[in-house]
């Protein structure tokens, strides 16, 4: 961890602070983020409103937290780490370790959960949903630069649910294809603007 609390004054607001910038990189993904100075001055705030509150010391880690994270972020002008915590911080986008002939380390997103409850989905939705989370947690890939696999979990599902139940398999697939595509093309993006040596392979998860 590279943020440290004051050694000569173990108080319940620092080890709380320490306890968030242990937990938000991890749920994040990138150790970097715990020397971000926004997110050390916004875990400090936290700590001092959860160290007034009854057990606070032992939600530092917990939703509620992360939610107090992320409406102090958003107040202080860092909507994007914000929406950060909120997507890595749910079953949205989640590692997995599978093993694998370089026994990588997965990046997985449910499409599902992209779209709304009870709802139609909405292909324009549905892919304007998808490049924000991606450009959300692109940063994942930046210590292997560019290294790693993407799976799009529910991909042909959720192409399911976006043209209906009456839609022929013909017409899935390709929409399975073309949001498969485009999720790519946003890595290769990223490849560019993050000047990574590789291009996360993109695979389509079945579940």
């Amino acid at each position: 961890m590279i943020w440290q609390a004051d050694a000569q004054r173990s108080t319940p607001q620092a080890e709380i602070a320490s306890k968030i910038l242990e937990a938000i990189p991890a749920v994040c993904g990138n150790p970097a983020l715990a020397a971000n100075p926004r997110l050390v001055a916004v875990a400090e705030g936290v700590a001092a409103y959860l160290a007034d509150t009854a057990g606070g010391r032992d939600v530092a880690a917990d939703g509620r937290t992360l939610e107090l994270m992320r409406r102090a972020l958003e107040a202080n002008g860092e909507a994007g780490l914000a929406r950060r915590i909120v997507v890595c911080g749910s079953t949205l986008v989640h590692p997995a370790t599978w093993l694998t002939a370089n026994g990588e380390t997965f990046w997985i997103m449910d499409l599902a959960r992209l779209l709304d409850t009870g709802k139609p989905g909405l292909e324009l939705a549905l892919f304007e949903r998808a490049r924000s989370v991606l450009d959300s947690f692109a940063d994942v890939w930046d210590a292997t630069s560019g290294k790693g696999v993407l799976g799009l979990k529910n991909l042909v599902g959720s192409a399911r649910r976006v043209l209906g139940v009456e839609a022929d398999a013909q017409r899935t697939r390709r929409l399975g294809e073309e949001l498969h595509a485009f999720c790519a093309d946003r890595m290769a993006r990223h490849h560019h603007v993050r000047q990574w040596t590789e291009t996360p392979i993109v695979l389509g998860l079945h579940g």
